[in-house]
């Protein structure tokens, strides 16, 4: 295998232009030989394919608590998002699937969503953008939601100054049950002094996923604590029916 990659590089590089100096290209090709021996030896050294995870045996216990719901809040049947704002796989799943369970005729009024945060390390601005749709729903669930939608599509522009200019385009149902834009001066001023509060919030989400569910990665969805493995309308169901839910 060395030999032939040596080979074709060796092509490629009298192919592509003329060496003037022959020991330029012996140096070139040993220099090669030991970047292609340490490559073969961490491939090697790699390990195999990851374990296959453990066949759940119970439903995990995930809490509702003071996250934010969609939809019905009185349903027997909890379908729970782990959800990262940056991620497009998150943005993706709530167009495709989570829009879709709300919209089903058989599951809209049976079914709540809940939101946990889970912000992953390398989304820098994952985190702000979790700030942000906490402190819009301030002003009421509603506006919660209302936000995560505006942050899911503009996902790849997130800062404070566009979360600033979304909250004054958003509108939303209110705690008084009145429907209007946000509040932009009290999301503003709850963004930037309730920092430490919704670090706290953002945490107890992670720990919970990592340490109850076994969350790793985002999106996760459980249906009353059951780990979903496919995100569709038609994966819900089979799992409600397979576990009697």
């Amino acid at each position: 295998m060395k030999k032939i990659l040596i080979s074709l590089v060796v092509l490629s590089l009298l192919g592509t232009s003329c060496q003037k100096n022959s020991a330029q290209l012996a140096d070139k090709i040993a220099k090669l030989e030991q970047r292609i021996e340490l490559l073969e030896k961490r491939l090697s050294a790699a390990p195999g394919q990851p374990p296959k995870a453990e066949e759940q045996t119970q439903a995990f216990d995930i809490p509702v608590g003071d996250s934010y719901v969609w939809g019905n809040p009185d349903a027997k049947i909890t379908l729970v998002k782990f959800s990262d704002y940056q991620c497009p796989f998150c943005e993706r799943a709530h167009q495709t699937f989570v829009e879709k369970v709300m919209e089903d005729p058989e599951l809209k009024d049976k079914v709540k969503i809940v939101f946990k945060h889970f912000p992953l390390s390398f989304h820098q601005n994952a985190k702000p953008a979790s700030k942000a749709a906490l402190a819009a729903g301030e002003q009421g669930s509603d506006c919660f939601w209302q936000m995560t939608k505006k942050l899911y599509t503009g996902q790849r522009d997130l800062s404070p100054e566009n979360f600033k200019l979304w909250a004054s385009e958003t509108s939303c149902k209110k705690k008084d049950g009145t429907v209007s834009k946000l509040d932009t001066t009290k999301f503003w001023s709850d963004y930037t002094k309730k920092d430490a509060d919704y670090e706290k919030i953002i945490q107890a989400d992670m720990d919970l996923g990592m340490n109850k569910a076994s969350v790793r990665g985002t999106p996760s969805f459980f249906v009353n604590g059951w780990k979903l493995g496919q995100r569709s309308v038609e994966a819900v169901k089979e799992l409600i029916n397979e576990k009697h839910l």
